[in-house]
């Protein structure tokens, strides 16, 4: 009976069913070819353009409260979507890329997975539009598989579960839509309006740092956060002004003390760095953390000089936080943004500044390293002169207007101006830390 039943013809179609119908289907979804090939790392002018389309597109004054009317085009949202994915954690290897259609966004994204030795790709083409003010998915196709519009919303729907899960970092992003309307698409910009309020830089700062731990992480900045404030305290009491070198070596020893391994010693010290960059731009870790964090409230928080200065203060200990927290690529960007910000609105472009950002990227990534971050811990209970990590610096070459910068060094691609760049670098290079830690 077996036998026979094996051969009749209902059993072989249904097997073949049962075997050909999840492969066809598996086939239809994937691609063994990326439908966007995947651009790599920012080159330099895309640097530089970001930097650009951040300071275009930020209000005159960064503490104004208001609406602000955005208008992006292909080249800017692409330029974005480059960034934002080459720099958020999981999601470094998917590539996208966006055309503006008449009323539509079209939108092409490649997922690259693995399976065994074997490479494919999900290849996801979508059609989005504006429909009373929000914005609709029109249109979704996987591979060569159209889905059918009743899958739109649960897909959406399910596809915001999955980010808010994977971690604070996306719903994060997610929340920043609340800041955000969508005002319309045409065939040559995304116009959206965002709302701009008077402390929205410090809390996308302040989340980006969340974003990025979990709550043992915020308990060990909050640790420093409280530590910081007794230290500053009692330097004040004394009748000292509070500067970054006396602050850092008790710090750092604390660092070390609560250090058991080299993975440890780089949460610690990000932590420390992360809670320096809280207390001296004043941002309150409540709005961080929740209303449960428990901050002394006779805690005063306020600016740490750096070479007598609080604003190289600021600028080293946010750049290394950056920098520790999510690279240099992201720090950098971000404080050549400010100083561009700086010399068209506020006090001009400054070469203190930069310096005092390039020297903070570089002492965030040395702290982050786990190759180094012990050895920093000891270099820095013993240091005591900021001159170990920071160069000196001029204010002769500071407050330039971006009409003053662009007569005495044409653009930031100028050779001039790299040459005076190469001169700073140089200089942070030589400091005694980095020249500590390449001995090791």
């Amino acid at each position: 009976m077996r036998h026979n039943s094996i051969r009749n013809p209902t059993w072989t179609v249904l097997a073949l069913l049962v075997v050909t119908v999840p492969t066809v289907f598996l086939l239809l979804l994937v691609d063994l070819r990326p439908l966007v090939p995947h651009p790599g790392p920012l080159s330099q002018q895309q640097r530089h353009d970001l930097e650009y389309l951040i300071v275009d597109n930020s209000p005159e004054r960064f503490r104004a409260t208001g609406e602000q009317e955005i208008r992006l085009d292909d080249d800017d949202i692409n330029l974005l979507a480059h960034f934002l994915l080459h720099n958020l954690p999981a999601l470094e290897e998917i590539s996208a890329r966006v055309a503006l259609r008449g009323d539509e966004a079209r939108l092409q994204l490649s997922i690259p997975r693995r399976t065994g030795p074997l490479l494919w790709h999900l290849n996801v083409r979508a059609r989005l539009g504006m429909v009373d003010g929000e914005a609709e998915l029109r249109r979704i196709r996987i591979g060569r598989l159209p889905l059918p519009a009743a899958s739109h919303g649960p897909l959406e729907r399910q596809l915001t579960r999955l980010l808010d899960q994977h971690g604070p970092v996306y719903a994060e992003l997610l929340n920043l839509r609340e800041s955000v309307r969508l005002l319309a698409i045409d065939d040559q910009y995304l116009r959206m309006q965002l709302r701009w309020e008077s402390d929205l830089l410090a809390e996308i700062g302040g989340q980006a740092h969340q974003a990025l731990t979990g709550n043992d992480e915020q308990n060990r900045i909050l640790t420093y956060y409280r530590e910081i404030g007794h230290l500053a305290d009692r330097i004040s009491d004394s009748g000292e002004t509070r500067q970054l070198e006396q602050i850092l070596p008790p710090l750092f020893g604390l660092a070390a003390q609560r250090s058991t391994s080299a993975e440890e010693a780089t949460r610690e010290n990000r932590a420390l760095l992360q809670a320096l960059t809280l207390y001296s731009n004043r941002i309150d870790p409540t709005r961080l953390f929740g209303e449960g964090v428990q901050v002394p409230q006779d805690i005063r928080p306020g600016p740490i000089r750096l070479h007598g200065r609080p604003d190289l203060g600021r600028h080293f200990v946010t750049a290394a936080a950056i920098s520790a927290s999510t690279g240099t690529v992201i720090a950098e960007i971000l404080s050549n943004s400010k100083e561009l910000h700086d010399a068209r609105h506020t006090t001009g472009f400054s070469f203190s500044d930069m310096t005092a950002n390039l020297a903070g990227v570089r002492f965030g990534e040395t702290a982050s390293d786990t190759a180094f971050a012990r050895q920093l811990q000891q270099f820095m209970i013993h240091s005591d002169t900021e001159h170990d990590y920071m160069p000196s610096v001029s204010r002769e070459r500071d407050g330039l207007s971006e009409e003053e910068f662009r007569a005495r060094f044409g653009n930031r691609d100028s050779i001039r101006f790299r040459q005076e760049m190469a001169m700073i670098e140089e200089g942070v290079e030589g400091l005694a830390l980095h020249r500590n830690m390449a001995v090791q």
